[in-house]
């Protein structure tokens, strides 16, 4: 990713990054979220409530994809989106330790989701200190998260075990104790039937051989799968794919979530939490 991280630094380069370090301070603190998804990225600009002020746009994603190829979409939108920010929240697939990519699922193959890794992308992605380097590219500070967690930060209460999980290219995984993001789990890559993960059962390739039905019913024994392993207090389900489950289903799921695990209704929750959450994310 092409950041001004040279050593050495023109006196034209500092004195632009000066002039940005006082505009920060004359700026409504807004915040620009940025939703990374295997098929889009999103964004939205947010102010310091974590109302949404701007439009949501979403540009496809074109693989391969290189890290490159999303500063430059990033790039786009904001030049679309016309407002101030003064922070940046970015929602990544994957495992995310400190800002820095330990491992992403999608940018890292040569054809997008579930076709072969490429070394090239994989080198390129993993390991990657992405939000150090949006940072020093845009002058702002820059937060980046799994995308679950993002979603997660838009909806939890803070009280008890509350556990997220969005369903959309793959499963999106956070959970949260007391209002504190536990370490992340990528519970998408466990095994869950026989020969296949949590992903590859509940994402959208499967969604689409399966069909809806099908795949709601696939949706429901994971949860099954799922309780013994958080014995969560209250859990939401949200992602693209999460409003497709059947209405037969949602109930055996809010009687499950009723009997078996002993709380109320399950909460489904509105596929914008990945950019509404990118507020709260900083608190």
């Amino acid at each position: 990713m092409n950041v001004a991280s040279h050593k050495w630094q023109s006196g034209a380069q500092r004195k632009k990054i000066r002039r940005a370090r006082l505009d920060s301070l004359l700026l409504p603190l807004n915040t620009l979220t940025v939703d990374c998804g295997g098929g889009g990225i999103k964004s939205a600009i947010l102010d310091r409530q974590g109302a949404v002020i701007s439009k949501s746009i979403r540009t496809p994603v074109a693989y391969p994809f290189t890290p490159d190829d999303l500063l430059a979409i990033i790039e786009q939108q904001i030049r679309q989106h016309q407002l101030p920010f003064k922070r940046i929240t970015v929602g990544m697939p994957g495992i995310i330790r400190r800002g820095v990519v330990t491992h992403t699922p999608h940018y890292i193959r040569q054809g997008g989701p579930h076709t072969d890794i490429d070394q090239s992308l994989e080198a390129a992605w993993n390991g990657l200190q992405l939000a150090r380097n949006l940072s020093a590219h845009f002058s702002v500070p820059c937060k980046v998260l799994n995308d679950a967690e993002v979603a997660a930060y838009a909806v939890i209460r803070g009280v008890g075990n509350e556990l997220v999980l969005t369903l959309g290219t793959g499963l999106g995984c956070a959970f949260f104790v007391a209002g504190d993001l536990s370490a992340h789990l990528e519970i998408s890559h466990a095994p869950f039937r026989t020969g296949k993960t949590f992903d590859e059962v509940l994402g959208q390739k499967s969604r689409m051989l399966l069909g809806d039905t099908a795949w709601s019913e696939e949706v429901f024994a994971a949860l099954q799968a799922l309780w013994p392993v958080f014995r969560w207090d209250q859990l939401y389900l949200g992602g693209g794919n999460t409003p497709l489950i059947t209405v037969d289903v949602q109930t055996k799921i809010n009687h499950f979530a009723q009997t078996t695990a002993g709380q109320g209704s399950i909460i489904f929750i509105d596929n914008s939490a990945g950019t509404t959450g990118g507020v709260q994310a900083w608190y």
